[in-house]
């Protein structure tokens, strides 16, 4: 296997070590880069005598990706041990990075998103390349998911719980270099990769014991777990942030891979990683793939326009998308190859129907004040609809639903996504898609549909077994 860590040392001692798979045009958390970086920690503790201080970085257009997300789909419930162990020593390499006798600093390129982020985390001292390019983060609670390599421990002993949890990782932001200096993820700006290298070798000449990251402010106090919901990611947060005030660094980041695992193997998590990449994916290239001659809309005659709907950001990823009429003429595809020039995924609509989204919503709606002519409460509705991600309850202040979800709620939560999914499916053998394949994605995408779901036809096709069948870690949080 070629290493994807190339080990380079100049005369004055400094190692850089180079992350450069050979195999691809990013570098990932792959095998051969977990191998790449054991090979280099060896030999750096061996030959640490002969070493004045470490540089991290990468020779790809970006610092380095996430993890494999097949990796994550494959694990279940049976292998969780082998796969917590698994995390754990791959958190081992980091830490022993972070505790050598040796001054190690990351120079940051491009995007440093996930594992990227965490990686520069454990080093002594953070440089980015001010391009315009980078932008840094833990976006994982966006995608059902949780920072699973250090994330969380490092930026609670870095920044705080507040402000680890608030400012970052559970809104799942992301930060443009000068806000990254500003909260406290990267240390200093270069002008170019040369600029960044000079000082990153005058930080070294300084600093020539190394050290590992000490606090700059309090920890703060404990917190209690937040309001439940159907994916347990925030509590699962909030239990590794409360460890990390106070357990040591490796008991902490053994709390974080058991509650990462715990996620993990969850299929509402699952669901989730294969809505919000996968099937995402997948409706991007159908759009592409008929891609003409980008026209705005704006130049297109106003008789022959098509309609368009933009969507609001329901994941929170950044990702925009729009419902457009497309009957396969000429001005919808151009339209639609404007959309997606200026960043817009379009979503193709049958000419002569309403909005999918507006359909599934209108069920929503419906559904909610039938609820209430019923006899529920306007409070078990807003917990049902916060516990299940619908549109409504995402607002809702998790301080007002400090008391755990009954059955009920989680009963009338099931309701409420059988309404909305039935619509929606409905919508779609009535024609109102240009292509049924969409529905999953278009249903999360447009019209709010909780990503967890996987989608109306998913849902619809196993979703309450699915809630019945939630871990017990989960129904604890749940109910």
């Amino acid at each position: 296997m070629k290493s994807a860590i190339r080990w380079e040392q100049s005369d004055d001692g400094i190692v850089s070590l180079v992350l450069d798979d050979p195999d691809q045009s990013v570098n990932t958390v792959n095998t051969a880069y977990i191998q790449g970086l054991s090979d280099a920690i060896d030999r750096l503790e061996v030959e640490s005598s002969s070493v004045t201080g470490v540089i991290l970085r990468s020779a790809k257009r970006s610092f380095l990706a996430g993890g494999d997300l097949n990796r994550l789909l494959d694990a279940d419930a049976a292998m969780l041990d082998d796969f917590v162990a698994d995390i754990d020593m791959r958190k081992g390499l980091t830490l022993r990075l972070e505790s050598l006798p040796l001054p190690v600093v990351a120079i940051v390129n491009g995007p440093a998103l996930g594992g990227g982020l965490e990686l520069a985390l454990c080093c002594h001292h953070t440089i980015a390349i001010d391009d315009g390019k980078i932008v840094v983060g833990l976006p994982e609670s966006r995608l059902g998911l949780m920072p699973g390599a250090g994330g969380i421990v490092r930026t609670v002993q870095r920044l705080g719980i507040d402000r680890a949890l608030d400012d970052l990782i559970l809104p799942g932001r992301k930060y443009v270099l000068a806000e990254a200096i500003t909260l406290g993820l990267i240390d200093e700006a270069a002008a170019s990769t040369e600029d960044a290298v000079r000082a990153a070798e005058a930080w070294i000449a300084a600093n020539p014991s190394g050290r590992r990251r000490t606090d700059t402010v309090s920890r703060g106090a404990a917190r209690p777990l937040p309001a439940p919901r159907a994916v347990p990611v925030a509590a699962a947060v909030t239990r590794v942030a409360n460890a990390a005030l106070t357990a040591p660094t490796p008991e902490a980041l053994h709390i974080e891979s058991e509650e990462f695992g715990r996620v993990v193997v969850s299929d509402a998590t699952k669901n989730a990683l294969r809505m919000h990449f996968f099937a995402t994916n997948a409706l991007r290239k159908r759009a592409k793939a008929l891609s003409t001659d980008p026209v705005d809309l704006a130049d297109i005659p106003e008789d022959l326009r098509p309609a368009v709907r933009h969507a609001p950001d329901f994941v929170g990823d950044g990702q925009r998308f729009a419902e457009i009429s497309w009957g396969g003429d000429e001005n919808a595809s151009a339209a639609a190859s404007g959309l997606l020039r200026v960043g817009i995924v379009p979503i193709l609509l049958s000419p002569g129907h309403e909005a999918f989204s507006h359909t599934m919503q209108t069920a929503l709606a419906l559904a909610v004040t039938e609820a209430e002519h019923n006899g529920s409460a306007r409070a078990d509705i807003e917990s049902a609809l916060y516990w299940s991600g619908l549109p409504g309850g995402s607002s809702i202040e998790a301080a007002q639903l400090r008391e755990p979800a009954t059955d009920d709620h989680i009963e009338l939560a099931c309701a409420l996504l059988d309404r909305m999914a039935s619509a929606g499916r409905s919508a779609v053998a009535a024609g109102v898609l240009a292509f049924v394949e969409d529905a999953d994605a278009a249903s999360v995408r447009v019209a709010g549909f909780p990503g967890w779901t996987g989608g109306i036809g998913t849902w619809l096709d196993g979703g309450r077994k699915m809630v019945e069948n939630m871990p017990a870690g989960s129904l604890e949080d749940a109910r």
